[in-house]
């Protein structure tokens, strides 16, 4: 048993996981009881039968994580949270936000100064605020 899951996750094959992991006579009901009530909360988010609203907020505080990442000169996380963002815009079909980290991505790959990847970081959020409505 290598106790891997494949994405898209599913929760029978996450039980039997747990099942496996826990062994025999161990409960995994609660577990997978407070796993089926985070999937039902929207992961706190205030309006999670919307999800480009998830996504707004979601993106909102990943771009203060960028932001923050990018100022602690960690171009690595910088890069991994920007690709994050841009994966969820191209799942939203927000091409205009996916092009704008896809840009700054690139320019974390470089030797570009912080000030210019932190206005191409401030750049989106004009674009989050329209989708926003």
């Amino acid at each position: 048993m290598d106790g891997t899951l494949r994405k898209p996750l599913r929760l029978a094959a996450l039980e039997k996981l747990l099942n496996a992991w826990c062994g025999p006579g161990k409960s995994t009901a609660g577990i997978m009881q407070t796993l089926a009530g985070v999937k039902n909360s929207g992961a706190n988010h205030a309006d999670n039968t919307d999800p480009n609203a998830v996504f707004i907020q979601t993106t909102r505080d990943d771009l203060a994580d960028l932001t923050f990442a990018v100022r602690q000169s960690d171009r690595a996380a910088a890069a991994r949270i920007a690709h994050r963002i841009r994966g969820a815009a191209l799942v939203c079909r927000w091409t205009d936000i996916a092009a704008r980290l896809s840009e700054i991505e690139q320019e974390l790959k470089t030797s570009a100064p912080t000030d210019k990847i932190a206005d191409l970081i401030a750049g989106v959020h004009p674009l989050l605020a329209a989708k926003a409505g």
